[in-house]
């Protein structure tokens, strides 16, 4: 502490040093419950705290880790062992993405997104983090939506939605077929029109087959109208 009277001038690296730490701090406390006694019920310092953490991990660099891979998780931490190409690492998932390490197991791959570097090989989830798991497999987004419905959610009504007929016509088969195509140039950019054409329908093969039989000429009538897509 600096005596009455007395003048020190600081340098803005250490004032933003100095705000770090705090920063540190609260953050520590926030994650720890405080009994219910000691806090009146219209207090707001949880509120100030939340605010300024946020505000500090905005002004601090944030770190993104493409392609890791899962080795294990930390239970008692929450926190996420993995590896890149280099180096070993931990993600600690206890501010954010607080799931993240129970679904995970050794081998999953992760893009990671806005992570807070707090020491050499560590780093921890913030308000701004993001994490993928396996971010080269693409999803259709018309099956997963088929997993909620009013009463809540449920993973198997995909597979229970397999066992239901449905009616499968040119339009919404060319129309899937054309946003299989757009994903694979997300990955293979220089595929030609033909191998993505083949690839498209081979996942959605069983409507092919159906649409084939209701018209032979289906592939030759409908398919090179969507030659003019641009691959590149």
């Amino acid at each position: 502490m600096l005596s009455k009277g007395r003048k020190q001038e600081f340098e803005r690296k250490d004032i933003s040093d100095i705000i770090y730490i705090l920063a540190d701090i609260f953050s520590y406390f926030l994650k720890k419950s405080a009994p219910s006694s000691l806090i009146p019920p219209e207090s707001h310092c949880l509120t100030i705290f939340d605010k300024f953490l946020k505000n500090y991990i905005s002004t601090k660099d944030l770190v993104n880790l493409r392609r890791v891979f899962v080795e294990g998780v930390n239970p008692k931490a929450n926190s996420i062992v993995c590896y890149d190409e280099f180096n070993h690492l931990e993600i600690d998932c206890s501010y954010k993405w607080t799931e993240i390490p129970k679904v995970v197991s050794q081998g999953t791959t992760l893009n990671c997104f806005g992570l807070l570097k707090t020491d050499e090989g560590k780093f921890a989830t913030c308000e701004n983090s993001l994490i993928v798991i396996e971010p080269d497999y693409l999803y259709d987004i018309t099956d997963i939506s088929q997993c909620f419905t009013k009463k809540g959610t449920n993973a198997y009504l995909y597979f229970l939605n397999k066992f239901f007929p449905k009616q499968t016509s040119y339009y919404t088969f060319l129309g899937t077929i054309v946003n299989l195509i757009l994903d694979l140039l997300l990955v293979e950019k220089e595929i030609s029109f033909e191998d993505a054409i083949q690839k498209a329908i081979s996942k959605k093969i069983l409507s092919f087959i159906v649409l084939k039989q209701k018209d032979p000429n289906f592939e030759k009538i409908y398919i090179p109208k969507y030659n003019y897509i641009s691959l590149h």
